[in-house]
Order: C-alpha cells, then sequence, then structure tokens
C-alpha cells in the first residue's frame, strides 16, 4: 500500500516537472525571441546613431559654410559700399587748417629769423629749390636780402610757404612710408579708370593702411626729415645762417629751431592724409597746387593777396600779367572713384591760393653763386 502511493506522488513529481520543462522551453523560446528582438534593436539603434553623426556632421558643415558664405557676403558688402566714415567738409576744413598752420610757420620765420651772407651754396642745393619752385622763383628768394626789409619779408614768407605747401603735397601723393613713388600709386591711377568706384575706393583704403600707413611712425619721421630738408634749402638761398657751414649742422640747427612747429604741420598733414585715403569711399579726393608759370584762372584758383589778376602790369620783364609764381595755400579737388567720373573734370572743393608775379615784383635775372 505504501509503495503505491509512492508511486503516485512519483508520477505527480514527473508530471509537474514535464510541466515546468515545457514552461521552460517556452520561457527559452521567449527569451530567445526578446534577445532577437533586442539585438535587432541595438542593431538599428547603431545604423541611427551613425545616420545622426553623419547627420550632425553635414550639419556641421552646413554651418561652416554659411558662416563662410556670411564672411564673403560681409566682405562683398564691405566692396560694394561707398558710405563716407568722415564727411567731405571735414576733409576740406582740415585743408583749411593745414593752409592756416603753413601761413603761421612761415610768417614767424620771416618775421623773426634775421639774414645775412650766406656760405657758398652746394649746386644740389640749388638744382633741389630750382627743382620744386622753379628757376625764377629761386633766384629771387636768393635776392631779396638786396631788397627792402618789408620786400624781403614778403618773398620770403611767400616762398616758405610754397615749399612747405608743396612737402605737404609730396607726402599725401607717395604710397610708400619712405614717401617715396612706388608702383602702388601707379596701379591705383590704372584700378581708378578700370573698375567700379566702391571697389577702387575700398583697393585704396586697404593698400594704404597695410603699406604707407602700416607703421604710421616711420611715415612721421620721412615726413618730418623732407619738411626740415626742404626749409633748410630755402633758408639757406635766402640768407640765414647760425654760424655755421656744414649742412649736416645746418639742417639739425632748422630742425632745433623750428623743430616743434613743424613736428606739428607733419601730424597734421598726415592726419589729412589718412582721412583723404581712408575714410572717403564716394570720392577720390587729392591736395593741388597751381604750377609756377600757370595762367591765372579765377575758376580753379585764387589771388593770395587778393583782387583781380587783370590789373597787374602786362608789359613787365614781358610776363603775363595773369602768370602765378607759385602757390601759398593748397587746394582740394575731387573726383567720383572708378568709371562713373565719365572722365569729366575733377570738383573744386577748395581753390588753391597762388601769388602771382607782379606781387612779388620782378627779381634780377642775376645767376646764383
Amino acid at each position: 500500500m505504501r509503495v503505491q502511493t509512492m508511486d503516485k506522488e512519483l508520477g505527480k513529481f514527473k508530471a509537474a516537472n514535464r510541466e515546468l520543462a515545457d514552461a521552460n522551453s517556452v520561457l527559452q523560446a521567449e527569451l530567445r525571441e526578446i534577445q532577437a528582438v533586442l539585438a535587432k534593436n541595438e542593431s538599428e539603434g547603431t545604423i541611427m546613431r551613425q545616420k545622426l553623426q553623419q547627420e550632425r556632421s553635414l550639419r556641421g558643415d552646413d554651418q561652416q559654410l554659411l558662416e563662410m558664405r556670411t564672411r564673403e557676403l560681409r566682405d562683398v558688402q564691405t566692396y560694394l559700399t561707398t558710405v563716407d566714415t568722415l564727411p567731405v567738409q571735414e576733409i576740406v576744413s582740415m585743408v583749411k587748417a593745414l593752409n592756416s598752420d603753413i601761413f603761421q610757420i612761415a610768417a614767424v620765420i620771416s618775421e623773426s629769423t634775421s639774414f645775412a651772407k650766406r656760405f657758398q651754396l652746394p649746386h644740389e642745393v640749388i638744382k633741389y629749390a630750382e627743382d620744386r619752385l622753379g628757376h625764377d622763383i629761386t633766384h629771387l628768394l636768393y635776392k631779396a636780402q638786396e631788397r627792402d626789409t618789408d620786400h624781403r619779408s614778403l618773398v620770403v614768407q611767400t616762398v616758405i610757404q610754397a615749399v612747405l605747401a608743396d612737402a605737404c603735397l609730396g607726402i599725401t601723393l607717395s604710397w610708400d612710408a619712405g614717401l617715396k613713388t612706388t608702383a602702388l600709386r601707379w596701379a591705383y591711377d590704372r584700378i581708378r579708370v578700370t573698375s567700379s568706384q566702391s571697389v577702387s575706393a575700398r583697393w585704396r583704403m586697404l593698400t594704404r593702411a597695410n603699406t604707407k600707413y602700416a607703421e604710421p611712425i616711420a611715415v612721421e619721421k620721412a615726413a618730418f626729415s623732407l619738411v626740415v630738408h626742404t626749409l633748410s634749402v630755402m633758408l639757406t638761398i635766402a640768407g640765414w645762417t647760425h654760424g655755421s657751414t656744414d649742412w649736416e649742422a645746418y639742417t639739425r640747427a632748422v630742425a632745433k629751431t623750428f623743430g616743434l612747429d613743424l613736428e606739428r604741420l607733419v601730424k597734421d598733414v598726415v592726419t589729412l592724409d589718412r582721412a583723404m585715403g581712408e575714410e572717403l569711399m564716394s570720392m577720390d579726393v587729392g591736395l593741388v597746387t597751381a604750377a609756377t608759370g600757370e595762367i591765372f584762372d579765377g575758376n580753379t584758383m585764387e589771388n593770395g593777396f587778393g583782387g583781380d589778376a587783370g590789373w597787374m602790369d602786362k608789359h613787365r620783364e614781358g610776363r603775363s600779367a595773369e602768370t602765378v609764381a607759385c602757390t601759398s595755400d593748397l587746394g582740394l579737388h575731387a573726383r567720383a572713384v572708378g568709371r562713373e567720373d565719365g572722365g569729366g573734370r575733377p570738383q573744386v572743393l577748395l581753390k588753391p591760393k597762388v601769388v602771382l608775379w607782379s606781387t612779388l615784383l620782378d627779381a634780377p635775372q642775376t645767376e646764383v653763386e
């Protein structure tokens, strides 16, 4: 009886074990299915992550491209704009102030400086003066001390104004820190007639800022040396002495005596030069003078001593009554930059003031010793 009972219990355990085994098989199958689903999902997740990374990479490339195109458009816009950062009337005012400085310096030198017997003039000094002023003005200055005091002061002041104005003009015309003529100036003249206004002006601004004015101090030093040398030549011819016949010592004396005024003049002309070259985009402006011997034209110049040039004696030494001796005050002309100017005449923003031959009187035609 006991054996039968145990057999029945054993049968039940075996049946339960089979049920558990079947259940385990089912669970194993479900687990395998779940693992397959997870593996599939992981694979799909990997693919999605790869696609997302690719998308991010593409988005990054697009962003870089967008930033690059934005910079290009900004640069293009810079080249297309003709907006001035400084009004042209401010430039005119700066030229007038520069002329006032030149006049004051010339007046102080002519009124406060003693002129005595000069030392023997080197040939290169005479040539330098004649190249800038012409033969007649140079000789008039040389013989001025033989005239009365008022006439001598008039001639000396006029010539100093003329040479300082000419030096300032030369400083602004240069495209080189050493104030030498370079190919950049001729390149710009070419670009002006072949390119649009905005492109030409922007090229001028960038080129001058990164060449001539890459080191502004160098320009000021070169300009100061030029002004001192030019003034020294004229004072030598006029008869100003300081007790030395050595040329180097002479120029040092000029720099020491008039240095503060000349330094101020140089800073003013450099500031004006940068304003004309880097601040104006709508037009091309430049300083102008009238050439010695040019016929007086009231439309483009002013008589520095007032009045109409027609009253002058037309028969004195065969000179025309309307002949210019030199320029005392710088003028300012403007022209639209590039093809838009149509080849027309420059616009006169400020007429240069000139001194006429009749004002200076006739100079004896004596050769310089």
